[in-house]
């Protein structure tokens, strides 16, 4: 017997975007999408802020679909009480619309004013042969194995 997926989000998907939404203010996206020009002109469906907390949450959920990821989205921000149970999620090709209003603009001024190291020129284990030791989750790069690569 297979168990019926539930429209309740998982607790781990709640508290992946409630820390996601701790480290990103809502204050501060605004002031980012204000700062880039890339406030709505008009009401939309997909508002500018909730497209860049969907931008953030493709990369925490980043073998989902885009509409699976809205989902989880939007579960996160009803189960935090702070969205309308009325709303749907949008079409594939009106989410891809509007990352491509948003552009990269925005995502790129958030990235500068929100990544920092945690770890300091004293912290044990962070560094290694005088570089600091760097972690980019759900990032695979694949490059060709010559000397220069190895190097």
């Amino acid at each position: 017997m297979t168990a019926e997926p539930s429209d309740q989000p998982r607790l781990t998907d709640s508290v992946g975007l409630g820390v996601l939404t701790s480290l990103v203010p809502r204050d501060l996206v605004d002031d980012v999408l204000g700062m880039t020009r890339k406030t709505e002109q008009r009401n939309r469906l997909l508002p500018a802020r909730v497209v860049v907390y969907w931008v953030l949450a493709l990369t925490l959920f980043y073998g989902d679909a885009y509409e699976e990821v809205m989902r989880k989205l939007v579960g996160g921000l009803r189960f935090l009480r702070s969205w309308r149970s009325d709303w749907t999620v949008p079409t594939t090709g009106a989410m891809a619309r509007a990352r491509a209003r948003l552009g990269e603009e925005p995502m790129a001024e958030l990235f500068s004013r929100v990544a920092q190291p945690i770890a300091g020129p004293g912290s044990p284990r962070a560094w290694y042969r005088g570089l600091r030791v760097m972690a980019i989750d759900g990032v695979v790069l694949d490059v060709p194995d010559t000397p220069s690569n190895a190097e």
